[in-house]
């Protein structure tokens, strides 16, 4: 039974350092990524939309098995961890050899090699002494450092370049593994939310999708902000001008636009959308020119119709 017990660690070591078992949790991270990318994702989207989009039932599924945040779910991260252990893993089970490779390549081929190796060419020469300096010249000439071999009778010439290229394969590996490293930390502790900050004022909490909020050990401040429009009145920009504000002093300050965040301790703040600030309007005093071109002032108060003439009301909303 002790036996059986110390050898389900060696196998769980060579099942995840076979190379097909590597392959195919890549693939099923690239198939639950483009879900991700397909689904709409509640830490992105509105609420509104996703209940808009799928019906209740749809959406209660989507939740139960995590589609609606995959990049969250548990499983998603499972996945990413035991493709980054296969990573590590077929990392080491190979390393030795692409090492000897490295360290002590092969610098004589034998006959059987030279057999089997389709690209070859046989050249008749009267004085192999003389082919051998030939041969020598024009790898030099092409900046090739050339080595000469002499095992029995025979000799050959043996040369290469970059042979640290041997290693690159690791530094593929080493890059996935920063990625997926990333995206296990940002599902654990990353967080996702909406802070609505009124010109002038700062806020420090943000509203978690789920509900909950989060208090930053900071303020975010919006100094200033705005709307530009094309000429048919769209809008083309949204701009912010905020500042970050620690222990009552400014530290940082930047003009966000939609895909140019506002940096800071790791958050990113981003422009989402922009508006009025609605609980500082309850009235409006304005002008307007009645049928003799006569301006007439009127006063409006929001959500009370006003009457301009027998067929005629205003409202402010």
């Amino acid at each position: 039974m002790a036996l059986d017990l110390l050898s389900i660690p060696k196998r769980f070591y060579k099942f995840f350092a076979n190379l097909r078992t590597g392959i195919v949790l890549l693939i099923l991270v690239v198939i639950a990524s483009a879900s991700g990318t397909f689904i709409l994702q509640r830490p992105t989207n509105e609420l509104s939309n996703i209940q808009a989009t799928y019906s209740s039932q749809t959406l209660r599924i989507l939740d139960r098995i995590g589609l609606t945040d995959v990049f969250h779910s548990w499983w998603f991260l499972t996945l990413l961890t035991l493709v980054s252990l296969s990573i590590v893993f077929v990392s080491v089970e190979r390393f030795p050899n692409a090492w000897r490779f490295y360290a002590r390549p092969y610098r004589r081929t034998d006959e059987h090699f030279r057999r089997a190796n389709p690209f070859k060419a046989a050249l008749p020469i009267r004085n192999a002494e003389q082919g051998l300096n030939a041969a020598e010249r024009a790898l030099s000439r092409m900046r090739w450092s050339v080595e000469r071999i002499h095992e029995g009778r025979e000799t050959s010439l043996y040369s290469e370049k970059r042979r640290f290229s041997v290693m690159a394969v690791y530094v593929v590996h080493a890059s996935l593994l920063l990625i997926f490293l990333g995206g296990i930390i940002d599902g654990i502790f990353g967080f996702s939310g909406y802070m609505s900050i009124p010109q002038g004022q700062q806020r420090n909490l943000i509203e978690l999708k789920n509900g909950k909020q989060k208090q930053l050990p900071f303020f975010v401040k919006c100094l200033s902000a705005g709307q530009e429009n094309y000429a048919d009145g769209s809008p083309r920009k949204w701009w912010s001008n905020l500042a970050v504000v620690a222990d009552g002093h400014q530290v940082s300050r930047k003009q966000i636009v939609v895909n140019d965040p506002l940096l800071y301790h790791g958050l990113r703040f981003y422009q989402a959308n922009y508006g009025i600030d609605r609980t500082k309007v309850d009235g409006l005093r304005i002008g307007y020119s009645g049928p003799d071109s006569k301006l007439i002032p009127l006063e409006l108060k929001t959500g009370v119709p006003v009457k301009l003439d027998d067929n005629t009301t205003v409202t402010l909303v």
